[in-house]
């Protein structure tokens, strides 16, 4: 992945370029420049070359809550790379975000107003969308627009333009391990259900498999967590059950 400022593509002559599918160069006096991965396209040819989604442009209140929801939730496992992406996918008037380690699942979904573009599916690097969020931080709104050259993924906010590669591979059906319909459901403030796993969280260690167990009862919610190195917390919150519990 590459993240390139405006002044710095605009810095480069593209007079004699040599552009491959997977491998970028770039020489002159002064330098040798080899990127891997990557295909570089001159700005003045940009429109031409890409794909732009329109869909995909958008502010970046939504694109920050899209990430945020759903990037805790990949794996940071580099032997398995297909679980460290999100994919990114839009059906109908809705665009989806899901992130998984096999272990948990986050989905978010927002509709789209303008929805003419086709459906589409793809698999972001998780490292890719940690940077759009970095660099989503202006107060001022800012437009998101990610475009598509063959598999590179282009993403432009403001005078910042990071360039990837897409992850490679089938995403799992994720609809598949979610219940048609369940047998029990709780209702509980969640406000101080997140308060309560927030405490507890403080007794269980870093990495993707710390575990904070929630049993859930007729009338309370129990959080909890024990390890024999780092100690014990436990914490209830009201709630509302009905079914089998």
């Amino acid at each position: 992945m590459i993240k390139l400022d405006d002044s710095i593509i605009d810095s480069i002559s593209f007079s004699n370029v040599e552009t491959y599918f997977n491998y970028y160069r770039k020489k002159c006096k002064k330098y040798d420049l080899n990127l891997l991965g990557i295909t570089i396209i001159p700005p003045t040819s940009l429109e031409k070359f890409l794909n732009v989604i329109k869909s995909h442009n958008k502010n970046n209140e939504v694109m920050k809550e899209l990430i945020k929801k759903t990037i805790y939730a990949r794996s940071t496992d580099k032997t398995r790379p297909l679980f460290t992406g999100i994919k990114y996918e839009k059906k109908g008037s809705n665009l989806t975000f899901v992130g998984t380690n096999t272990h948990r699942l986050a989905i978010k979904t927002v509709e789209v107003e303008n929805s003419e573009e086709k459906d589409f599916s793809m698999i972001i690097p998780g490292r890719l969308l940690t940077e759009v969020v970095n660099s989503l931080n202006s107060d001022l709104p800012q437009s998101v627009v990610i475009s598509l050259h063959n598999r590179q993924i282009i993403i432009k906010i403001g005078k910042t333009t990071i360039v990837s590669s897409l992850v490679e591979g089938e995403f799992p059906d994720y609809k598949r391990v979610i219940p048609p319909k369940f047998e029990i459901k709780t209702k509980v403030n969640i406000k101080e259900l997140e308060g309560a796993v927030k405490r507890v969280s403080l007794f269980s260690a870093d990495g993707d498999y710390s575990i904070v167990k929630i049993s859930v009862k007729n009338s309370e919610i129990v959080v909890n967590f024990s390890s024999n190195d780092v100690g014990k917390g436990r914490e209830s919150v009201s709630c509302v059950t009905e079914g089998a519990s």
